[in-house]
Order: structure tokens, then C-alpha cells, then sequence
């Protein structure tokens, strides 16, 4: 074996071994600034205009609860009255109008306009989950992302010696020049899935900023990420006590407040009405006098009556969704119970058989490409799978995350995404012509793109029955 073979023998191994080393590392950034998962999020939920948005719908509608419980405004006018045509005399009159719905309506409109509120409150909690899934799924997309191109970058660094080696051997005839070309070959494949990477990085920074309300160019800063081994699946979460299954029993609520409503609105509002008539003028004395009054509901067959029908749908299609989104929760719950349990074996796989069956055949074929019995092929692919298997592992730790997470969130949508590919990258099945690049079946698959990342996807709160019922109006003496 010449000299020359030996050094490159042991810069594989040098280079190897320090490409695993820092496998674990991402480039800094121009602003130098370190960006965990959880400052990422706490931004999000603090400065995203989405949330806010449902935030502020919900107390408003809080504010409508007090004004739905009190009484209308009373009304009042005043003008000349009876004033004769030639002159000779006028009279001022004052009249005040009060409508005292029965005291029934009064708690019904109360109660309607809370459920609402609670409602809305509830959407604004599945607005915030939406937003933790959506940020921490993006954050993890951009890191895994962050991994790949360092990877790729000391795959490239490990390959350059191997393709002027390759070419040594060539000029001195101990190999073929196909081998040197493939090796070419190979660092071009490199290089086009960094210019991939490279621009889906700028995309899936986009989609942070986007999430955190940021310009799409602002700097973002060196993601990290720190995984706990063996980390215990969280407690299951009460499918009845889920911000949409609560949002959607409130909504039934407020079915049957309208429902109570239009049944009320068969009995009439009672008036009352206040008169004052000042006759000095004429020299006479000052009147006043009262009336009272009621609405008559003679419509009924038309209005309240299918007011109370309609309300009653409405109920039921709340509670027909309610049933649909709690049967939707629990298969979620053991979706995510599956992919927990999932990620954990394949975490388990790669750490204790993959990586460590993979180290000892590649450095089988570092030896025996150093003995002239193995072509540079094998060793490179060998290599490159390798370092890919890191890529993989990495992506089973990011599913035990988004696991837990969706036990911590639980939601019926986004539904939960996968990082981890289906099986392990291995090396018996692939030749040099078919090896996988980083941004391929190397675990890329689940995280690599920007797309549907953004919160263009995002779900909106619960369907809003709009307007289901009104109450007659309640100026029906204004104009006495």
C-alpha cells in the first residue's frame, strides 16, 4: 500500500470522526443571536396578530354580557301640542316610554350573549394551540433544515480528499476512470441539494418571521434544540374539557338560549307611558297622564315559531359537531400515542443496532478500500448513508417532540407531522449510482420543505350561527 493510500485512509477517518462530532451543530447566523423552541414559541404567542385578533373578539364579546342583561333606553320627546291654527293659544307636552320585557327574556339574553363570549373565549385558546403546533412544527422543519446543510457541508469536506485520491490512482492506473468521475458525480449531487437546502432555509425563515410578526428578511438567529432521553408520554387529556369541544357546547348553549327566547317571545312586553302637557299658555292648568301597553305577537305562526324550530337545529348541528370533534380528539390521542411509542423505538434502534452496525461495516470498508479490495464507491456511499443516519435520528427525536406536544395541545387539526422516515437508510440495498442525497430518503422527507407551514392553513374557530333569532322590537309606543 503507497504512502499516498495510508494518509488517505486516515484522513477518511479523521474527517469522519469529526463530522460525527459536530453533527450536533448549526451555523450562527449574522445576528449571533441563539433561538430555542421555547423563546421561539413565547414569541409567537406574544406578538402573533392572528391571536391577538381572537383575543380581542372574545373580550369584546364579554363586554356584551352586562348590556344584554339590562333594560332598552327608555324614550322621551317633547314638542307643541293642540296648538289652533290662528294662534291663539299652544301647549308644550312631554312623554317618556318604558318597555319591561318579562324578566325571563332579561336572564335568556344574558345567558345567550355569555355562552358567546365562552365561546369565543374557547376559539381563542384553539387559536393559540393552532399557533404552538404551527411554530413549534416550523421551528423544527427549519432546524432540521439548519442540520442538513451542516451535514451536507461536512459530507463535501469528506469527499474532496477522497476525489483527488481517486484521481491519483487514476493517473497512476490502479483504477478506473469511472470511479473518479462517480466521485465527481457525487459532490455535484452534494452540491445541487445545498443550493435546495440553501433556499428552503430562506423559505422556512419566511414562515418564522411570518409566524412571529416580523418581516420575512429579518435575521433569525442559530436555532437549538435540546432533546430529553426517554422522556415519558404526558398524561391523556380530558377529550370534554378541549377548548373545541367546549367552544361547540357552548354554541349548543346558545342554541338553546335562542330557543327559549323565541318560545318567550309569545307573550308580549308590557309599555309604559309617561305624559306631561303644560297649558299656561291658554290659562289652563298642566295635565299628565299614563299608559300601558303590550305588543301583540299575532305573527307568531311566521316568526316565533320558526325562530324556535331554527334554534333548535342549530342546537343540533352543535351538538352533532361536538360529537364529531370529540371522536376526532381521540383518534388524535392515539395517533399521538402510536407515533410516541414509534419514535422511541426507532430512537431506540438507531442508538443501540443502525448507527453502531453502520460504523463497524464502514470502517470494515475503510479498510478494505485502504488494501486496494474495496472501490472509492462503496466507501463514499457507505459514508454518506452514515451521516445521513443522523438526519434520521434526529428526526425521531423531533416526532417524540411534536408526540408530547400533541398530547400537551391536543387539536382535530393540523394533523400530526412526521419527521422520522418509515424505515432506516442502510447501506445493502444501495450502490453508488442510487445512494441517497441529504435532501432525499435520508429523513428530509418529513421536514425539509417550507410548504404548508405558514398560517395559511391554520383552521378558524368553531362556525358561527349568525343572527339565529331576534326579539320583536321594543318601540312599539314611541310614536304614541
Amino acid at each position: 500500500m503507497s504512502k499516498s493510500s495510508a494518509a488517505c485512509a486516515r484522513s477518511v477517518k479523521v474527517r469522519f470522526g469529526t463530522a460525527l462530532l459536530v453533527v450536533a451543530l448549526v451555523s450562527r447566523s449574522a445576528s449571533g443571536e441563539d433561538l430555542s423552541v421555547e423563546d421561539f414559541v413565547a414569541q409567537v404567542v406574544q406578538s402573533n396578530p392572528t391571536l391577538g385578533a381572537a383575543q380581542a373578539r372574545a373580550m369584546a364579546l364579554g363586554f356584551r354580557v352586562a348590556p344584554a342583561r339590562t333594560l332598552d333606553d327608555p324614550f322621551f320627546a317633547m314638542g307643541p301640542d293642540d296648538v289652533v291654527m290662528n294662534g291663539g293659544g299652544r301647549m308644550l307636552r312631554y312623554q317618556i316610554n318604558q318597555t319591561l320585557p318579562l324578566p325571563a327574556k332579561l336572564e335568556s339574553r344574558g345567558r345567550r350573549a355569555h355562552a358567546q363570549a365562552s365561546a369565543a373565549a374557547q376559539d381563542a385558546e384553539t387559536t393559540r394551540r393552532q399557533l404552538v403546533v404551527f411554530a413549534t412544527q416550523a421551528f423544527f422543519s427549519a432546524y432540521f433544515n439548519q442540520q442538513a446543510i451542516e451535514l451536507n457541508t461536512q459530507t463535501r469536506d469528506l469527499l474532496l480528499p477522497q476525489i483527488e485520491a481517486s484521481r491519483s490512482r487514476y493517473m497512476t492506473g490502479r483504477s478506473g476512470h469511472h470511479e473518479w468521475l462517480l466521485a465527481k458525480t457525487q459532490l455535484g449531487i452534494l452540491e445541487t441539494d445545498r443550493l435546495r437546502l440553501r433556499r428552503d432555509a430562506s423559505a422556512l425563515d419566511a414562515v418564522l418571521n411570518e409566524l412571529r410578526s416580523r418581516e420575512p428578511d429579518s435575521p433569525v438567529g442559530a436555532l437549538v434544540a435540546r432533546f430529553e432521553p426517554n422522556e415519558a408520554l404526558a398524561a391523556p387529556a380530558s377529550i370534554a374539557a378541549q377548548p373545541e369541544a367546549l367552544a361547540l357546547a357552548e354554541l349548543a348553549d346558545v342554541a338553546q338560549e335562542e330557543a327559549n327566547l323565541a318560545r318567550l317571545a309569545y307573550y308580549p312586553d308590557l309599555m309604559v307611558q309617561g305624559m306631561v302637557s303644560d297649558r299656561d299658555a291658554m290659562n289652563e292648568r298642566s295635565t299628565w297622564g299614563v299608559m300601558v301597553g303590550i305588543n301583540l305577537p299575532i305573527f307568531s305562526y311566521r316568526k316565533q315559531a320558526n325562530l324556535v324550530r331554527a334554534a333548535e337545529q342549530e342546537r343540533s348541528v352543535a351538538l352533532a359537531e361536538k360529537r364529531a370533534i370529540e371522536n376526532r380528539l381521540r383518534a388524535e390521542l392515539k395517533e399521538a400515542e402510536v407515533a410516541h411509542r414509534s419514535a422511541q423505538d426507532i430512537v431506540r434502534l438507531y442508538e443501540s443496532t443502525v448507527i453502531p452496525e453502520t460504523k463497524l461495516a464502514l470502517a470494515s470498508v475503510q479498510e478494505a478500500y485502504t488494501a486496494g479490495m474495496a472501490p472509492l464507491t462503496s466507501l463514499l456511499n457507505l459514508a454518506m448513508i452514515r451521516l445521513a443516519q443522523d438526519l434520521e435520528l434526529l428526526a425521531a427525536r423531533i416526532d417524540v417532540e411534536l408526540a408530547q406536544l400533541r398530547r400537551r395541545e391536543l387539536l382535530s387539526q393540523p394533523p400530526l407531522k412526521r419527521f422520522a422516515p418509515s424505515a432506516p437508510m442502510v447501506f445493502a440495498t444501495e450502490s453508488m449510482g442510487g445512494a441517497a442525497t441529504m435532501s432525499g430518503r435520508a429523513g428530509m422527507s418529513g421536514g425539509g420543505s417550507a410548504a404548508g407551514m405558514g398560517q395559511g392553513g391554520m383552521a378558524g374557530p368553531a362556525a358561527r350561527p349568525k343572527d339565529m333569532g331576534s326579539e320583536p322590537s321594543s318601540r312599539g309606543m314611541g310614536n304614541m
